[in-house]
């Protein structure tokens, strides 16, 4: 049962939206966006609402060498689903599907963030039975590694009420007066 292509385990998902979360409603699948004056164009996989009546865009990926895609394409149909529905941003969230997540964990833990919409994973596992089941990803924390970079501007001044700091440029280690 695994060896569905994309299009057939869009359709498949989107007949079972709760296996992902509770209360979503499919809009349409193969949405279709455009912005004339930017010359863009694309199509959501999956364009659903939650019960909370917020627009969600599921971006479905089945393969390693299409995972690279997934974060380009939900960032470009947030704005695009923003613009040709006048949403404001925190009115969508978006959904990353996949079935293989070794390309996908490392760019969408960084990118989720920074993001200022509500993104959500997804590992989805395809059944013998024609049943699916999925499992949300848990996304890597922050680097713990604090470090100074190798230019930083540091302001001392002589006095609380001295208005004129004097400025030190460290770079690479070396630190000099100016």
């Amino acid at each position: 049962m695994t060896a569905l292509l994309e299009h057939q385990l869009r359709d498949f998902l989107a007949e079972l939206l709760d296996v992902l979360e509770s209360g979503l409603a499919l809009v349409r699948c193969e949405f279709a966006l455009s912005d004339a004056p930017l010359r863009t164009r694309g199509w959501i996989d999956i364009l659903a609402r939650d019960r909370h009546g917020l627009w969600v865009i599921i971006e479905l990926k089945r393969a390693t060498s299409t995972s690279r895609e997934a974060l380009h394409e939900v960032a470009k149909y947030a704005e695009l689903l923003q613009r040709d529905k006048q949403v404001a941003p925190g009115r969508i969230r978006a959904l990353i599907v996949s079935t293989d997540w070794r390309e996908l964990l490392v760019p969408v833990s960084n990118m989720a963030r920074d993001w200022n919409h509500d993104l959500r994973d997804y590992e989805l596992q395809v059944h013998d039975d024609r049943t699916l089941s999925a499992e949300r990803v848990a996304l890597l924390p922050s680097s713990p590694e604090q470090y100074v970079t190798p230019v930083h501007g540091i302001y001392l001044y002589a006095t609380l009420q001295d208005p004129m700091p004097l400025s030190l440029r460290v770079s690479s280690g070396v630190a000099s007066g100016s």
